[in-house]
Formats: C-alpha cells, structure tokens, sequence
C-alpha cells in the first residue's frame, strides 16, 4: 500500500475493511498466536502504559506498507484526543502519512486501545 492509498483513510475516516498483509506477515501471526506471545506482549504494553499515557512501537504484524512508510502503534491508556495524538507525534518528531483506529470490528488487539500511526 502507498501513500496515495493510506491518505485516504484518517482519525475521522478510517478504513471499513482489513488493510492487506503479506503471505508472510498472516503466517507469522498464526504462529505467534498458537503461543504465549499475545499475552505476554499484551503484558508488556500494559506494563509500559503504567508509566506513561502513550507507548508507540513498530506493528509486528503490520501491513503491507511500501517503504521507506513504517507501519506503528501508538498504544494509549484512558480517553484521548486528536489534539494529544498530533502533539505526542510532534514531540517525538515523527514525520507522519495518516493515523486512525480502527473500527472494533477489525480490532485483532481488544484489550489496549490504539492507533495506526504511518510514517517515515
């Protein structure tokens, strides 16, 4: 997926459908999800949320995103904003394409809220 594409989709229109992975992101997946690994990496985000309001970190699993865009979460504990997002982005200089949260309904994590933060 390429910029024109990702643009389209927003903190106020994000996207209906499932964004593409490849063949061998969805095994990955799979296999990490016969393990541990969820819980544990579950754990580990709310461990870092005890700390801080915001954790933003690379998607293990991210979609099939064309470089040089990096496919990251921006995990959050409580209620935020457009406002906060935009300012924590530009605090840690992060040169953004688009963010949104996807609809519950596409949510593969249900227990953190988060958000798909595209950038370079």
């Amino acid at each position: 997926m390429d910029t024109t594409t990702l643009i389209k989709f927003n903190y106020e229109n994000p996207p209906d459908k499932p964004f593409p992975r490849t063949k061998e992101t969805i095994d990955s997946y799979n296999d990490f999800a016969k393990t541990d690994g969820p819980k544990k990496f579950i754990t580990n985000v709310l461990d870092k949320l005890k700390i801080s309001k915001f954790h933003m970190c690379p998607n293990i699993f991210p979609y099939d995103i064309q470089p040089p865009i990096i496919h990251s979460c921006l995990w959050y504990r409580g209620k935020t904003t457009k406002k906060e997002i935009l300012s924590f982005l530009l605090k840690n200089n992060i040169e953004y394409v688009t963010f949104f949260e996807n609809p519950s309904h596409l949510r593969s994590v249900k227990d953190i809220s988060h958000y798909h933060i595209f950038h370079y």
